[in-house]
């Protein structure tokens, strides 16, 4: 199973197959005290594919586009 939370891709096996070759054996945690992050791209994934798209369309451009006009104007407003 594979799911994100903010930019982090979370893969969560859940039955005993072994473990498919996509991520390096240090990065599964089964058995052990810590483990490590692999840092990939986010297009590599379906997730990044998914909001990238939506991040290009003009609904959410403009609502980030007013969002950030509204910070410059407390900013301006605040003397800063």
């Amino acid at each position: 199973m594979r799911f994100s939370v903010g930019s982090f891709v979370i893969f969560l096996k859940t039955d005993k197959r072994p473990n498919d070759r996509v991520l390096p054996a240090e990065c599964w945690l089964k058995g052990r005290q810590d483990g490590k992050f692999l840092i990939a791209d986010a297009s590599y994934f379906s997730e990044g594919k998914l909001y990238k798209k939506v991040a290009s369309e003009a609904p959410v451009r403009n609502f980030f586009g007013r969002m950030i006009a509204r910070k410059l104007e407390r900013a301006i407003r605040k003397g800063g």
